[in-house]
């Protein structure tokens, strides 16, 4: 707290220069212990992932440092996207009708993946209707929870990734509770992470 006092009496001294504001110089501060002294190396293990977002754009930002990293070591990687992205930019004229903004989706996510080392044959697109997942029908559910099983079974691999089951998006919650009962279903023993 004194140093927050000190930093304090220090910007009012040297004005309003924005390195100087306290927020600035205390969020540095943070940064830099967490950088330093709280960060770990990032390990990567040997074995097979199928990641599973949501949603186009979540596998980049939730795991791309990680599917850089094993594809870079020759591990195998599945990405199989749970709903078509329709939802996410509805307001941008050139992208309408909805087929276009798929689409661009789409191909965005295969861009972005192959960048990552990721082949299009290892993508796979399940085209739920975005922002529906929590209200598929029970006949919905079976099928969806049917064809991960066997997506599971025939990868068959070491760990799998989604988005937090807390993670405070319908798509998400709905895409960890697939997946897990896919993954009691498939009963192969794996990482849920």
């Amino acid at each position: 707290m004194q140093i927050i006092m000190y930093l304090t009496k220090v910007f009012y001294k040297v004005g309003d220069i924005p390195i100087f504001n306290p927020l600035y110089i205390h969020a540095y501060i943070i940064h830099q212990w967490l950088l330093n002294f709280r960060s770990q190396p990032l390990s990567v293990n040997q074995k097979s992932a199928i990641i599973f977002p949501p949603h186009q754009d979540d596998e980049t930002l939730g795991c791309g440092g990680l599917i850089a990293l094993k594809r870079e070591m020759g591990i195998p990687i599945k990405v199989i996207f749970l709903t078509d992205g329709q939802k996410s930019h509805t307001a941008i004229p050139w992208v309408q009708p909805l087929e276009n903004l798929i689409q661009v989706r789409k191909q965005e996510a295969t861009t972005a993946l192959h960048i990552l080392g990721v082949e299009v044959s290892d993508i796979h697109f399940f085209d739920l209707i975005d922002g529906t997942l929590n209200h598929l029908s029970n006949e919905q559910y079976q099928n969806t929870i049917k064809h991960l099983v066997e997506l599971i079974q025939t990868f068959n691999p070491g760990e799998i990734y989604v988005p937090h089951r807390k993670d405070n998006h319908p798509d998400h919650e709905c895409t960890y509770k697939f997946v897990k009962a896919a993954v009691e279903q498939s009963q192969i023993e794996l990482e849920i992470l």
